[in-house]
């Protein structure tokens, strides 16, 4: 048979032979005196003398199994890691990754480590009791690219020592980020599950947004509750706060000082780098600690899916023969020249319009005034005004944010 397992002593000659169901994608581990395997179906554990103690239904690839604490722990095609009991083949906890696992798993210290081949080739650390997450780092290649990791790692003196598809070898010290990636942010609210079952929405801009979607990425728990204060972030991947301790954000560490406002106050801009650490308050001058202090982290890249937003508009009333008053506040993502539009019409479909040109930095904040003419043959009345913002070079054709209505008396 073609899926046949083979036992065989030193001189190369056959002692016993075992006949599989499908074919076997993996390299045997012997301990426990037992001998485990995997095919493309099955998941084996066999006596040392090639009787069948135990299978169970299993999605088999090149993961080879790994032996610890009387368990058994192998990388699935259905982008899970599982972990059996050893003597039975009992399941014990199954931990869901972002892909298939090619890898195989290595165990130290209560720990496991695998990585999974995808084309965000990403390294997990999980629990090796109870299977929740530790720590992930995923590679971020260029659009087109594939940074698949097939290697297994490999852990030397509290290290751990992998390589990827993208041509380098990687090396994890004892202190690592829970996660490290990019996330892509959008001016639309998103909407938060509280620790109490409640929910809440949050700037789709905020640094409390780009914990949100991190988390929903790299498969880690958070764990939010509402305040008098605001939102407060509890606990990250099930690291509660203790004492003075809790967790904390920093953007742009160490370059820019550290925000003085909640995480879902703080509006990012494209480019941010935005890290969230279990740190500490000073009992003396309640000084945050800084990342580099912590040894838990959650480090993210920050993309931004539009150039500029409208947070707000206000206008003044106007008069016949004069003008009305807008002020958009926005905020720019990307440097540039942009066009601030003010415009709308009463019931009859009658229009008022008016526009401003300015130049704004990655991340600026800014009030701008528009003077709205009003002509003398203008009907007096309520128009409904709203706010457009544009980069110049793409004025009239393509508006990136729109806001309103807001309510013009003209008399």
């Amino acid at each position: 048979s073609s899926n046949m397992l083979y036992a065989v002593d030193e001189g190369g000659n056959v002692i016993w032979t075992f006949p599989a169901d499908s074919k076997i994608m993996n390299t045997p581990t012997v301990g426990n005196e037992m001998i485990f395997f995997a095919t493309e179906k099955r998941l084996y554990g066999l006596s040392l003398d090639g009787n069948e103690t135990w299978s169970v239904p299993f999605n088999g690839t090149i993961s080879s199994p790994a032996l610890a604490y009387g368990r058994v722990y192998i990388g699935s095609a259905d982008g899970k890691l599982y972990c059996f009991n050893a003597s039975t083949g009992e399941k014990l906890w199954e931990f869901s990754a972002n892909g298939r696992i090619y890898s195989s798993p290595a165990v130290a210290d209560g720990a496991v480590y695998f990585a999974t081949n995808v084309p965000n080739g990403t390294v997990y650390a999980v629990d090796a009791m109870n299977g929740s997450l530790l720590w992930t780092h995923s590679l971020n290649p260029p659009e087109g690219a594939y940074y698949n990791i097939m290697s297994s790692p490999f852990i030397y003196n509290g290290n751990l020592y992998i390589g990827a598809d993208d041509g380098n070898l990687y090396a994890f010290g004892k202190k690592q980020a829970l996660w490290k990636g990019s996330v892509e942010l959008s001016r639309e609210k998103i909407e938060i599950t509280l620790k109490d079952g409640g929910t809440a929405e949050v700037d789709g801009f905020s640094a409390l947004a780009a914990l949100w979607k991190a988390a929903m990425a790299g498969n880690f728990t958070v764990e939010i509750v509402n305040t008098s204060w605001g939102l407060y972030v509890d606990s990250i991947a099930g690291i509660k706060p203790e004492g003075l301790s809790g967790w904390m954000y920093w953007v742009n560490y160490p370059d820019e000082p550290s925000p003085s406002v909640g995480a879902g106050d703080y509006i990012l801009k494209d480019g941010d780098e935005l890290i969230f650490y279990f740190g500490y308050y000073n009992s003396t001058t309640w000084e945050p600690s800084s990342p580099e202090e912590s040894q838990y982290i959650i480090k993210i890249h920050v993309r931004t899916a539009g150039e500029a937003r409208i947070a707000e508009l206000n206008i003044s009333n106007g008069s016949r023969g004069s003008h009305a008053t807008g002020y958009v506040d926005v905020q720019a993502m990307i440097d540039g020249w942009y066009a601030v539009v003010v415009s709308g019409t009463n019931e009859n479909g009658d229009s008022i319009a008016g526009v401003s040109v300015v130049r704004l930095a990655a991340g600026e904040d800014a009030r701008i005034p528009v003077l709205i003419p009003v002509p003398q043959q203008t009907q007096t009345g309520s128009y409904s005004l709203y706010a457009g913002i544009y980069r110049l070079e793409d004025y009239p054709e393509r508006v990136i944010d729109i806001y309103g209505s807001v309510i013009c008396e003209v008399r």
